[in-house]
C-alpha cells in the first residue's frame, strides 16, 4: 500500500496532506510527519488526528471488537489503544478508567498503526504544519528498547538515511545477524514486518536473508520501529531532507 503525500504554502506556514485506501480488517503503519497548525509543541489531538471516510464506530463508549476502527499508539515498549465511539463521537482510551473523548497527543516523529474495522473498507486523510529545514526533532533511545518512528517530513527516506541519524549506534560484525546486541530497523509491509540488521562489517544495515548493504526506502507516511541493541542507549536526531527551504 503506498501512501500519498502533498504539501501547499498557507499563509508564512506549510500544510502537508497524506493518506490511503484501506482494506477492511487491515492495519496500516501511519507516521506522523505533521505539527499541530495551531500548537506551539506541534503536538497533534488524537481526536483531530485522521479524517476516515467508510468509518466504522461502536455505539458502546468503549469497545474492543474486532468491527470498529482502532488506533494504536506505541508508548514504552507497549501499545495504548483507542477505539472509535458513535456514542461519544470520537476517539476513547481503552480502560475502564477512560469514559470520555481522549485528550491524548501525538507529534512529529511518532509512528502508530490505524486497524480497519473488520466489516468495512475505506480511506483516511492526516494533515498539519510541515517541518521546517531548521527543525530538529530528537528522540531518546533506550537500550534494548523498541520505539515505533517515522521520518517526519512527507518524503520517501532512504533506511541508509536513516542509520546514519542514530546517535551510539551499536552493529555487529556478521553481515547479517539477529542477535540482540544490535541495532534493527523494522518496516511494516503487507501486514508483515521486514527486519533491517546494522552490520560493522559492511557499514550499514542489511535486510534480513540478504548479504548486502540495502538499498530499501521507506514510504513517505510510512512508521517504523528501531529496537536498540541491548548494550547501548543513545538517541535518534530527524534532520530535514536536502533542498526544504
Amino acid at each position: 500500500m503506498a501512501i500519498g503525500a502533498r504539501a501547499e504554502a498557507i499563509s508564512s506556514e506549510i500544510v502537508g496532506y497524506a493518506g490511503a485506501s484501506v482494506t477492511r480488517g487491515s492495519t496500516t503503519a501511519i507516521g506522523i510527519q505533521f505539527g499541530d497548525v495551531t500548537s506551539v509543541t506541534e503536538e497533534i489531538p488524537i481526536v483531530d488526528l485522521l479524517t476516515v471516510t467508510g468509518s466504522k464506530a461502536n455505539t458502546k463508549a468503549n469497545s474492543a471488537g474486532a468491527n470498529v476502527d482502532k488506533l494504536m499508539v506505541w508508548r514504552t515498549n507497549k501499545y495504548e489503544t483507542y477505539y472509535l465511539s458513535s456514542e461519544l463521537g470520537g476517539w476513547v482510551k481503552s480502560g475502564a478508567e477512560e469514559d470520555g473523548i481522549t485528550t491524548d497527543t501525538v507529534k512529529p516523529g511518532d509512528g502508530i498503526f490505524f486497524k480497519k474495522a473488520s466489516s468495512t473498507a475505506g480511506s483516511y486523510n492526516i494533515a498539519g504544519k510541515v517541518l521546517k529545514s531548521t527543525d530538529v526533532e530528537t528522540i531518546t533511545l533506550s537500550r534494548n528498547q523498541t520505539t515505533f518512528l517515522c521520518y517526519p517530513w512527507p518524503v520517501e527516506v532512504e533506511i541508509q538515511s536513516i542509520a546514519g541519524m542514530i546517535a551510539g549506534a551499536k552493529s555487529n560484525t556478521a553481515a547479517n545477524s539477529a542477535g540482540q546486541n544490535v541495532d534493527k530497523i523494522m518496516v511494516w509491509r503487507t501486514n508483515k514486518f521486514e527486519t533491517y540488521y546494522n552490520s560493522s562489517e559492511l557499514g550499514g544495515y542489511v535486510k534480513s536473508g540478504e548479504s548486502a548493504l540495502t538499498t530499501d526506502t521507506i514510504d513517505a507516511g510510512a512508521g517504523f520501529f528501531l529496537k536498540k541493541a541491548s548494550s547501548t542507549a543513545e538517541s535518534i536526531t530527524f534532520t530535514a531532507p536536502a533542498g526544504l527551504e
